[in-house]
C-alpha cells in the first residue's frame, strides 16, 4: 500500500513539473526533473527496481543516473534533513552478529564490520563504504521488499562469515532492513514467529515500522522455513 501511495505522489508531482515546463519557455528545464519523477512514479507502479539502474555494487548505470538526477537529489536532500534533525542512533545492535540502521557516514560505522548491506535504491554509500571488503547492494523500492529467497540466501551468508558484526541498512533504518532482519532471526532459530522476529528487531530499534507487505513477507518467510526445517531426531 505504502508504494501505491509512492507511485502516486510521485506521478502527481511529475505531472505538475511538466505542466509548469509548458507554461513558460523559461521553464522548460523542469522537464527534467518531471521525467525524472514520472519514471520513478512508473518503478513504483510497477514494482521494478531496475528502473533505478542500481548495481549489486552499489553503483548506478550512468542512463539510469542522467534521467533519475533530480530525483536522486530530491531524495538525498530529504535524508540529508532528517539525520540533521534526528537525534535517535544511527544504528542499533540486534544480536551479537547483526547491526540494524539508516545509511551511515563513515565516521558511523561501528568496529570490526565485516559486512554491510546496503537495501536503498535511491541512495547510494559513500566510496569509503562501498569499497570496504564484504559489501553488497540489494536495491529494494521504498516501503518494499526483498525476496524471501534473497533474505534467506543473506542469512546463510551472514552466519558463515567470521567473527565480527555484519551491518544491514536502508535510508532510514526501519521498514526495508527490519522486515530482511526480522527474517534472518526466523532463519537462525532465534525466533519462533513472525510476531517475535518483529518484536525483537523493534526492541533493539524502536524506529522500524513495517508496513503490511513488509509483514506479509516476514510471514512468508516463516512459512517457508517452517516448511523447510528438518524434524527433530
Amino acid at each position: 500500500m505504502g508504494s501505491v501511495k509512492y507511485a502516486f505522489a510521485f506521478l502527481l508531482v511529475g505531472l505538475l513539473l511538466a505542466w509548469l515546463a509548458i507554461q513558460n519557455l523559461w521553464l522548460g528545464l523542469l522537464f527534467w526533473p518531471a521525467i525524472s519523477f514520472l519514471v520513478v512514479s512508473l518503478a513504483y507502479f510497477r514494482q521494478d527496481v531496475r528502473y533505478f539502474g542500481k548495481r549489486t555494487d552499489g553503483s548506478r548505470n550512468l542512463f539510469a543516473t542522467a534521467v533519475l538526477l533530480p530525483y536522486l537529489l530530491f531524495a538525498r536532500g530529504v535524508w540529508e534533513l532528517q539525520i540533521l534533525f534526528e537525534k535517535r542512533p544511527a544504528w542499533h545492535q540486534v544480536t551479537e552478529r547483526v547491526i540494524i540502521g539508516r545509511r551511515l557516514k563513515e565516521n558511523e560505522l561501528p568496529a570490526n564490520v565485516v559486512g554491510l548491506l546496503d537495501l536503498t535504491s535511491e541512495l547510494h554509500d559513500l566510496p569509503a563504504i562501498k569499497n570496504r571488503a564484504g559489501y553488497a547492494c540489494e536495491p529494494v523500492l521504498d516501503a518494499g521488499t526483498l525476496a524471501v529467497t534473497t533474505a534467506l540466501k543473506w542469512a546463510d551468508h551472514v552466519r558463515q562469515l567470521p567473527d565480527g558484526v555484519f551491518v544491514v541498512h536502508c535510508a532510514n533504518g526501519s521498514g526495508r532492513s527490519g522486515h530482511v532482519v526480522a527474517i534472518w532471526l526466523l532463519a537462525w532459530e532465534l525466533a519462533d514467529s513472525p510476531e517475535e522476529a518483529i518484536a525483537q528487531v523493534q526492541a533493539a530499534r524502536p524506529l522500524v515500522r513495517l508496513n503490511r507487505l513488509q509483514t506479509t513477507q516476514v510471514y512468508l518467510a516463516h512459512q517457508f522455513v517452517f516448511s523447510n526445517r528438518k524434524p527433530a531426531t
